[in-house]
C-alpha cells in the first residue's frame, strides 16, 4: 500500500484477488466434505470488484 495515497496499486489488488480465489476454493472444499452448501463466489467476487478501489 502506498503510505502517501492511501492506495493500492493494480498489481496489489490483483494479488488479493488470487489470495481470496485461494481461500475461497479451500473453504468450499471443506463446506463440501461436510456436505453443507457451498458458496456464492459469483456474488462475492462482484463485490470485490465493487470494493477494490480500496
Amino acid at each position: 500500500m502506498d503510505r502517501r495515497t492511501g492506495c493500492i496499486e493494480t498489481i496489489e489488488v490483483e494479488e488479493i484477488y488470487m489470495v481470496l480465489s485461494g481461500l475461497l476454493d479451500l473453504v468450499e472444499q471443506q463446506l463440501g466434505e461436510q456436505g453443507k452448501t457451498l458458496i456464492d463466489r459469483d456474488l462475492l467476487f462482484e463485490l470485490f470488484d465493487q470494493l477494490r478501489d480500496f
